[in-house]
C-alpha cells in the first residue's frame, strides 16, 4: 500500500510558501507600507497555517482509516487461506497451465503456481519475459527474431510478431528439446519447466511496479492475440491493486483480469477466472469480490 500523506503535505507547502509569497508582493505593489503591510500578512498566513493544518489533519484521518482497513483486509485474507484446499480442489483438474511472468518479482508467480497447483492444474512451466529488452529497438528485437527456428521467420511479418507467434505455439502445442534456449541466449527471456508439454491456460503475471500500458503495443496486446490465435485461454494477474493501469485498459483485449494475486483472495479469484473465462476481480470499483460468494457454495 502506498502512503501519499507526504507527498500531499509536500505539494500543500509549496503553494502555501507560494500564497505567501503572492500576498507579501500584492502588499507592496498595493502601496501597503509598515504595521498595515506586516499586519495583513500576518493574519494571511495565520489564515494559510490553519488551512493546511486542517488538511493535515484530514488526511491522518484518512490514513488511519485506510490502515484499518488494510487490517482487516490482511486478517480476512488470513481467513481465505485457511480455506483454499476446500475452494480450491479439483477445479482445474489435471489442466496444463503455463505462467508468463513480466519482469522481476519471483514471489507473486511462485504463490499464483502455488495455488493452481492445489486446484489441481499441471503448472507446466514459468517463462520470465526480460521488460527491460528494448522492444522498441528494432535492431534488438531482428536479432530476436533471427534466433528463431527458420519456420516461424515469416517474411512480411514485423519481428515481434515472429516472436510471439513462435512463444505461443510452444505454450500451446509445445516443443521438445529446449525451445527458448536461443531467445534466452539474446537476453529476451527465461524460462524453466517442460515446454514438450501442451497446455490448455496460460497465466500473465505482472509484479508490483510493471506497467502493462507502457508494453501495450509491442508486448501485451500481440502476445495476448497469438495466444488465443494458439487456442489458449489467458486470464492476467496483478500484484496489488495494478494502480498503474487504468480501469478500463483490460476490456479492449477481452482477458479476465485479477488484481491482488499476492493475497490470498486475489489467488482463489484467478482460479475462478480461468474455470469461467471471464470477469475482473479485485478491489475495485469495477472488480467483483468473489470471497463471499466462494465461501457460500
Amino acid at each position: 500500500m502506498i502512503d501519499l500523506k507526504y507527498h500531499v503535505y509536500s505539494l500543500v507547502a509549496v503553494f502555501l510558501a507560494l500564497a505567501i509569497g503572492i500576498l507579501i508582493g500584492a502588499s507592496i505593489s498595493g502601496g501597503l507600507t509598515g504595521n498595515e503591510a506586516i499586519s495583513r500578512q500576518s493574519r494571511a498566513i495565520e489564515r494559510l497555517n490553519r488551512e493546511f493544518q486542517a488538511h493535515q489533519a484530514t488526511l491522518a484521518e484518512k490514513q488511519s482509516a485506510l490502515d484499518a482497513a488494510m487490517r482487516q483486509l490482511r486478517q480476512a485474507d488470513s481467513l481465505v487461506a485457511g480455506l483454499y484446499a476446500p475452494l480450491l480442489q479439483g477445479r482445474l483438474a489435471g489442466r496444463g497451465v503455463a505462467i508468463v511472468q513480466m519482469g522481476q518479482g519471483e514471489e507473486v508467480a511462485a504463490s499464483v503456481k502455488a495455488a493452481l497447483q492445489q486446484a489441481g492444474a499441471v503448472v507446466n512451466s514459468v517463462t520470465r519475459l526480460d521488460t527491460d529488452y528494448g522492444f522498441g529497438d528494432p535492431e534488438k528485437m531482428k536479432k530476436a527474431a533471427q534466433a528463431l527456428p527458420l519456420e516461424f521467420q515469416a517474411a512480411g511479418k514485423e519481428p515481434y510478431q515472429q516472436i510471439w507467434g513462435y512463444v505461443s505455439t510452444v505454450l500451446s502445442a509445445g516443443r521438445p528439446e529446449k525451445p527458448f534456449e536461443t531467445l534466452a541466449s539474446v537476453g529476451l527471456l527465461q524460462g524453466e519447466g517442460d515446454y514438450s508439454r501442451p497446455n490448455r491456460f496460460v497465466v500473465i503475471v505482472f509484479p508490483k511496479g510493471s506497467d502493462p500500458v507502457a508494453l501495450k503495443d509491442l508486448v501485451v496486446q500481440p502476445l495476448l492475440g497469438k495466444l488465443k490465435g494458439a487456442g489458449l485461454s489467458a486470464a492476467v494477474a496483478s500484484a496489488g491493486a495494478g494502480s498503474q493501469t487504468p480501469p478500463d485498459f483490460w476490456a479492449q483485449f477481452d482477458v479476465p483480469t485479477v488484481s491482488h494475486a499476492d493475497m490470498a483472495f486475489g489467488r482463489l479469484c484467478l482460479v475462478e477466472a480461468l474455470v469461467r473465462g471471464e470477469g475482473h476481480y479485485g478491489l475495485g470499483a469495477s472488480e467483483e469480490f468473489l470471497p463471499a460468494r466462494l465461501t457460500a457454495r
